[in-house]
């Protein structure tokens, strides 16, 4: 059993005889950062943030989905990080505007933002809304 890097999948496989293996992707996930190498590390993609933070892209779309911090989805963390190995994220708050970086090592970056929040109307006796919202809040640290 392993991880894959910068994922939250977890591996399990068996050596096969001709000294390959088999296995799957289990449903549970777990997570780990990656390894750091030598003793001056540095983030690779720390440069590419400080330019892409207020730099204009060479494109702008809209986008039909709300704004979104891959490291908060494992699903959408791990696609991700299979599909651009290496990429990174970072993220800001000023008010209600919020922003999120998608930054790669090989200088591409992406960037959204989104100033308030998602409207959503709940019609059901149990109100949806309520634990739906609850679930994807973290408690703030208190200053002491």
């Amino acid at each position: 059993m392993t991880t894959i890097a910068g994922t939250g999948l977890i591996l399990t496989a068996d050596k096969t005889a001709d000294g390959g293996a088999t296995g799957r992707i289990e449903w549970d996930r777990a997570g780990f950062m990656p390894a750091r190498q030598g003793d001056d590390y540095e983030h690779p993609a720390e440069d590419i943030w400080k330019g892409a933070a207020e730099a204009e892209g060479e494109e702008v779309i809209t986008s039909r989905y709300p704004l979104l911090y891959p490291s908060d989805a494992w699903d959408v963390m791990s696609m991700l990080q299979l599909h651009l190995p290496g990429i990174d994220y970072r993220r800001s708050q000023d008010g209600d505007t919020r922003t999120v970086w998608l930054l790669h090592p090989d200088g591409s970056w992406a960037r959204a933002t989104a100033t308030g929040f998602l409207q959503l109307p709940d019609r059901s006796p149990e109100r949806f809304s309520t634990p739906v919202e609850r679930a994807g809040t973290h408690p703030q640290p208190t200053q002491p």
